[in-house]
């Protein structure tokens, strides 16, 4: 399992200057007061756009981290994190997981197809709970063995009947087993990254869901710590 982050938000923060006319400094009043990441930056401009409180007159919301915390964290006004985004590239998870991950309406998705990528490519994934299991492993792999011997004797046999490879195949996929791996895009701003870490980063969600969901926060504190604070280091339970 691998989620890179091929795509975020970058900011122009001088261009948040001159539309401000000069009001807003986005490194502080009095200069650079904390670092501040882009995706962070955004969330603390749209908010202050909504009150023109550029010159951040109240001193405990003064600083990024705080200003986010106070509005995001503490009183739940998660819109402003909606303007900034981030893209990954998950590979090599099971077909289960995506069937989970796709309920998350919030996020685009973009996934490998099993009617144009032949079937010689993919392979068998292997749950969390059964890695480093000697008997799970074999049984798993069993049934995908014996799942693509079924799948090469399906696409020979329509392909036979007249059917077009991409057809064959698309026939054929329907014996590949929930594990076989896939490999997809995903993009979503950061309130939908939010909320589908609220509901996936947890101990109640699948095992393997579970762990894509701590490999995505990590990235995604990579590029707006302050946004993600409030996220646990350990799954919900």
């Amino acid at each position: 399992m691998k989620a890179t982050l091929i795509a975020y938000t970058m900011v122009n923060a001088y261009a948040l200057r001159e539309a401000t006319d000069g009001q807003y400094n986005p490194w502080g009043a009095a200069g650079p007061l904390d670092e501040i990441y882009d995706a962070d930056m955004l969330a603390e401009f749209a908010g202050r756009a909504c009150y023109q409180s550029w010159n951040r007159p109240n001193p405990s919301t003064a600083h990024n981290a705080d200003y986010i915390h106070s509005t995001v964290h503490e009183k739940g006004h998660e819109s402003i994190t909606a303007h900034a985004g981030a893209t990954f590239y998950v590979s090599d998870v099971p077909r289960s997981l995506t069937h989970e991950l796709i309920r998350s309406r919030f996020l685009a998705f973009s996934e490998l197809s099993q009617r144009f990528v032949d079937g010689a490519k993919l392979h068998m994934t292997i749950h969390p709970h059964g890695r480093g299991d000697e008997f799970a492993e074999g049984v798993y792999m069993d049934v995908f063995n014996f799942a693509m011997e079924a799948y090469d004797t399906l696409v020979e046999h329509f392909e036979a009947k007249g059917f077009t490879h991409k057809q064959a195949r698309e026939a054929a996929r329907q014996v590949l087993p929930e594990g076989t791996a896939t490999d997809i895009t995903v993009s979503g701003n950061m309130r939908a990254w939010r909320d589908f870490l609220k509901q996936r980063w947890s101990r109640q969600a699948d095992g393997a869901i579970a762990e894509l969901a701590g490999l995505l926060l990590a990235e995604l504190r990579a590029v707006a710590p302050h946004t993600f604070s409030d996220i646990p280091e350990e799954p919900y339970q």
